[in-house]
């Protein structure tokens, strides 16, 4: 508190005014963060043109051109694994950055159905959830550990998965 107060030049009685407490400026610093760099990291890893490419980049880029020492998470996955289900509000917060991630693969997943890039039967969904549960496991190993070269190996188990449903597309091709 002592540090925000001296940031923001605010006294306490404004701060509380302001947020009216810890919990309030918190659960705002974790929409802030889903507005803007969860959605600012799905704008500029999972758009672009090619869905698989884009879901590729969005795996790569947490950890392919990030100095080791400045891979140190996600906000939304901190506060997961550090507060869990212990409030409800936070909870629904943190819930809500996820869900943004699986969406956007979702959409990613859909639009490769669509052109034929992965079998019909893919379940856009339950892939989604899958390539989530990865992601954010490889965010807590790589705030853990740093070590790029099993960043790596999650995300290309990860993107494994996609890789043999394109292979299975080009076998059935012939």
């Amino acid at each position: 508190m002592a540090q925000l107060l001296a940031a923001t030049k605010l006294k306490p009685g404004s701060f509380y005014n302001a947020f009216s407490g810890k919990k309030a400026l918190f659960i705002r610093s974790l929409e802030h963060y889903n507005a803007e760099i969860v959605g600012n990291r799905i704008a500029t890893h999972l758009n672009a043109p090619e869905p698989l490419s884009a879901i590729e980049d969005c795996f790569m880029s947490g950890f392919e051109s990030v100095p080791k020492s400045q891979i140190i998470g996600c906000l939304v996955t901190n506060t997961a694994t550090e507060i869990g289900k212990l409030d409800a509000e936070i909870n629904d917060v943190v819930w809500a950055g996820l869900q943004q991630i699986e969406s956007a693969f979702k959409r990613r997943l859909i639009e490769a159905r669509e052109d034929g890039l992965v079998p019909p039967e893919l379940d856009p969904a339950a892939t989604a959830l899958h390539l989530l549960s990865c992601y954010q496991g490889m965010i807590v190993i790589g705030r853990l550990t740093q070590d790029k070269a099993r960043l790596r190996s999650i995300a290309r188990s990860a993107l494994q998965v996609l890789q043999e449903l394109t292979g299975a597309m080009a076998a059935k091709a012939y």
